[in-house]
């Protein structure tokens, strides 16, 4: 069941994105403390929340309310911390 208001936020792929751009500065302690496990299993958390938030945006068929591009920087935020902190650590 989808609800859809105008003015709502707080929903739960906005929390769900929320929560993968504060997971991105763990990622990167984890990969330069050499975590690599935990590392791993913070990056499949990070991928299946965004499967799920992108399921129910296409089954909703909701629109971002608030700030439109940041749903694309929460990935940009994963990447640039796997490149800044494994790359060097592997060279």
């Amino acid at each position: 069941m989808c609800v859809q208001r105008k003015d709502m936020i707080l929903t739960v792929p906005n929390v769900l994105t929320l929560s993968r751009m504060l997971m991105s500065p763990i990622l990167g302690y984890l990969i330069v403390a050499n975590s690599y496990a935990m590392a791993c299993i913070l990056f499949a958390v990070a991928g299946a929340t965004d499967l799920v938030s992108f399921t129910i945006i296409t089954r909703c068929n909701a629109q971002p309310v608030s700030n439109p591009p940041a749903y694309p920087r929460h990935c940009l935020l994963i990447i640039l911390n796997l490149l800044l902190n494994f790359v060097p650590s592997v060279l």
